[in-house]
């Protein structure tokens, strides 16, 4: 009769799991981060979009008005419901100067951030013209500004 030899591993499955363990950790402190700081980048992406609505959204809206009509929605002017509940601590600024060309309209929208950033910005110009001086518009509140045309 033959005996069956069986081969003896000592110490060859300790050494493998170890070199799992450490492979496995290794893809983990690089999967997680990345995953983490991919999951902020869609969502700044996603708050930005809404910013721009917003501001495209109250620009098309200011711009059908008359001049007026503008300069009481302008005093009036505040961020819509759905971009408050997207946007924490959301801010919207307005300014109107007199160009050669026409009227510039100047909105902003600023809210908070992880990362200190600037506001976002969009910049139009109306074919009427201002009558009055030129006002910048904050949160509500009116604030004189100077001409800028020259």
């Amino acid at each position: 009769m033959k005996q069956l030899i069986v081969s003896k591993r000592h110490g060859s499955t300790a050494t493998e799991v170890i070199v799992a363990a450490t492979l496995l950790l290794s893809m983990i402190g690089v999967v997680v981060p990345t995953t983490v700081r991919a999951g902020r980048i869609w969502r700044d992406a996603r708050h930005y979009q809404i910013a721009t609505n917003e501001l495209s959204n109250q620009f098309e809206y200011l711009s059908s008005l008359g001049a007026a009509e503008r300069a009481l929605a302008l005093t009036q002017l505040q961020v819509s419901e759905q971009s408050r509940q997207s946007l924490e601590n959301a801010s919207l600024a307005a300014s109107l100067a007199q160009e050669a060309d026409g009227v510039r309209l100047t909105l902003m929208l600023n809210w908070d951030r992880e990362a200190p950033s600037q506001p976002v910005k969009i910049v139009g110009w109306l074919n009427s013209t201002v009558t009055e001086a030129p006002a910048q518009i904050e949160n509500g509140s009116t604030k004189e500004v100077s001409n800028d045309a020259t």
